[in-house]
């Protein structure tokens, strides 16, 4: 078994500035307002490697827990899908902050009023759909460009160093 220690290595260092990179897009603000209003999103982003038959693979990915939140914040959600929990919704309000408007004017929002807001903005998102951020597809984009050349060499390194020929 070959040991592809640079490879390794190379493949790491991508793996983190991938993460820190999705953490940065999803930190950074999109038309206007920040993407994770709790911050709880970016800290939960991981990502794990394994070795398989071919090799390694990395595999990018945000904590158990949030898992299915990860998914829509990346790919959106698709209209005509089914509404998002109000429950989420309602800690959205909270988190964002979220403020509500009576008759043209800021108001105090009741229990009833929250549920409504949660219930018509649910149908809404049903209705329209939301648009997929793309956090961790842009930051590998971006971090493949910066790392392609580091991450060739390493393995053209490893590849002569485990390089053995018959006599």
């Amino acid at each position: 078994m070959t040991k592809m220690k640079n490879l390794n290595k190379a493949l790491e260092l991508f793996a983190r500035d991938v993460v820190f990179e999705a953490q940065r897009n999803i930190g950074a603000k999109y038309k206007g307002r920040k993407i994770d209003s709790s911050g709880r999103l970016r800290k939960g982003l991981m990502y794990t490697k394994k070795k398989n038959s071919s090799g390694m693979s990395i595999t990018f990915g945000a904590n158990s827990d949030l898992q299915d939140y990860a998914s829509v914040v990346e790919y959106g959600r698709r209209k005509g899908a089914k509404a998002p929990p109000p429950d989420a919704l309602k800690q959205w309000f909270k988190d964002k902050p979220v403020r509500y408007r009576k008759d043209g004017k800021f108001a105090k929002a009741t229990k009833s009023d929250i549920d409504g807001m949660a219930y018509l903005i649910g149908q809404k998102i049903k209705k329209k759909g939301i648009a997929g951020r793309r956090y961790y597809g842009r930051a590998i984009e971006r971090m493949m460009k910066k790392h392609e050349e580091t991450i060739q060499a390493a393995f053209l390194e490893d590849l002569e160093l485990n390089l053995v020929f018959d006599k």
